[in-house]
């Protein structure tokens, strides 16, 4: 994209923001985990710091769950802007780690319900390098179906972002 994600902007409102603010409209206290380091936009969220190392997708969620409370995370990044506040919802109310499957058949771990329980495989995961949609699986992720195949658009090309846009 030749920038980072989260300052893109997309409805005059950056990715991180909107992050934020479905976050927010679910009920949910958005917390912006990151590298020390990330040139992130500001936004009116706690910031958690994720390790340097390893570069994973790992790295955050087992960052946020050690500072979790109890309940756990419901875990979503920034660069699927289309995500509805709904979805979210339907995470939290979960008890069990989660995924996201949209029409086509794809398999999403972010967004994604991480309960305190799972913490400690995903931390052997990670320090294992274990592949994350195989590693969920594996630990016996239950699946939730979202209708709308749009939701989830992975904002990663400049094509991605004009898509959003029209959709926005």
């Amino acid at each position: 994209m030749g920038e980072p994600k989260a300052g893109l902007d997309l409805g005059g409102r950056t990715l991180l923001e909107r992050a934020v603010a479905v976050a927010r409209a679910a009920g949910l206290e958005p917390v912006v985990v990151a590298k020390a380091r990330s040139a992130l936009p500001a936004v009116d969220a706690e910031r958690w710091p994720e390790p340097d190392a390893p570069r994973h997708p790992l790295t955050g969620i087992v960052a946020a769950l050690a500072r979790a409370g109890p309940n756990g995370i419901v875990a979503l990044a920034c660069d699927t802007p289309l995500l509805p506040a709904p979805l979210l919802v339907a995470l939290a109310a979960r008890d069990a780690l989660t995924l996201v499957r949209t029409p086509d058949g794809r398999l999403h771990p972010l967004p994604g319900r991480y309960p305190q329980a799972a913490a400690a495989p995903l931390a052997e995961a990670l320090a294992a390098g274990a592949p994350l949609q195989r590693t969920l699986l594996d630990l016996g992720a239950e699946i939730l179906d979202e209708p709308d195949a749009d939701a989830l658009l992975n904002v990663n090309r400049p094509e991605d972002l004009a898509r959003a846009r029209e959709r926005a």
